[in-house]
């Protein structure tokens, strides 16, 4: 099992490789880089998690359970209390596919909602849209659980993302640590059960 926290003095090795990433993404908010970076995320955990993983296995950083490694072909995860959680590893390419696909059509939507001016479509009902967006595509995300580790952070960081593209920056949404309101984990398995609500709203209290 690969745990990023094994590497000695990992924290300021990861909140260096997470400024960097944090610093690019608003100058590319707006552009097709920035989409690809959340349809699929392989650049950005690799680049996140690089020098994290153990002594020989580089390819846990940027590569999906499932593929074709000899630590990740077959390499199963799951979430104590929630069976939903962890697809099997010979799913999570097509799983992959099938969000990755339906993040770029719920991004061109927003973006004509972003696009339109605020007499046509008033800015809370942008901010709304890209909230109930995001809360969407990181439930559906993390129920996925497509990498070895580091899928929290790779969550949030299409919450973040969605986010950032619509002008909106929150100021209490973190991808490391996890966000630290109560509620959190709570708002999540709510959103898995069918009830979005406190998961937007959690969101959205982190916006302010």
């Amino acid at each position: 099992m690969w745990d990023y926290e094994d590497v000695d003095g990992y924290q300021p090795i990861l909140h260096e490789q997470l400024r960097r990433i944090l610093n690019w993404l608003p100058a590319e908010a707006r552009g097709p880089r920035v989409v690809g970076s959340f349809a699929d995320t392989r650049s950005v955990h690799r680049w996140m998690f690089l020098g994290l993983t153990p002594k020989g296995y580089d390819y846990f950083a940027g590569h999906y359970r499932g593929e074709s490694f000899r630590c990740l072909q077959y390499y199963e995860v799951g979430v104590g209390g929630d069976s939903r959680v962890g697809c099997p590893s010979g799913d999570v390419a097509g799983q992959m596919s099938t969000l990755g696909n339906e993040i770029r059509t719920g991004v061109a939507a927003l973006d004509a909602g972003v696009a339109a001016s605020d007499g046509q479509v008033p800015r809370e009902d942008k901010l709304l849209y890209a909230v109930s967006l995001a809360a969407r595509l990181f439930q559906w995300f993390l129920t996925i659980h497509p990498y070895a580790n580091g899928n929290g952070h790779i969550g949030r960081y299409i919450v973040l993302a969605v986010l950032v593209r619509c002008g909106f920056w929150p100021k209490h949404w973190t991808v490391d640590p996890r966000p630290g309101r109560p509620g959190y984990a709570a708002a999540i398995m709510a959103h898995r059960n069918g009830q979005p609500e406190a998961l937007e709203e959690f969101i959205l209290n982190c916006l302010r």
